[in-house]
């Protein structure tokens, strides 16, 4: 087995790289509780006020997307929230995120007809990919 020696370009290769997952995991916990407002919210619109599932899944939606957007961009992106130019690009890949949301729950929910749980927990693993993904190389660059 060849040992590799630490030069400066292999060091700095793996310092972006433990930045990189420092910033997965903090999106991750984000997530986590921005997903906690949105199944709140979205349950709660269901199961109380009887509203139908893609109505609820956008209100809960625009709920999260406003909860992780501070999150986000103060603490897992490192950048101040009142940028303009941050917002808009973030709510844009918000949207992104709303309507693989809705088609998700339209298709589980209407379609498939699976109870609206499924479509959210599968929204849970789409949805937070996309987010992420586009938020790293395009939102906060």
């Amino acid at each position: 087995m060849k040992l590799k020696m630490i030069t400066e370009d292999n060091y700095s290769r793996w310092k972006n790289d433990a930045q990189l997952w420092k910033k997965v995991i903090k999106f991750g916990i984000v997530g986590g509780m921005v997903t906690g407002v949105h199944g709140i919210v979205l349950a709660a619109l269901v199961e109380f006020w009887y509203w139908n599932a893609v109505y609820a899944t956008f209100v809960a939606f625009v709920t999260a997307f406003l909860t992780s957007y501070l999150l986000n961009s103060l603490w897992t992106f490192g950048v101040m929230a009142k940028n303009k130019m941050y917002f808009i690009k973030f709510f844009a890949v918000a949207i992104v995120g709303l309507l693989l949301n809705v088609i998700i729950m339209y298709i589980t929910t209407e379609v498939i007809q699976w109870n609206y749980q499924t479509g959210f927990f599968i929204g849970i693993i789409v949805v937070p990919t996309v987010s992420f993904s586009l938020n790293y190389v395009w939102t906060f660059r």
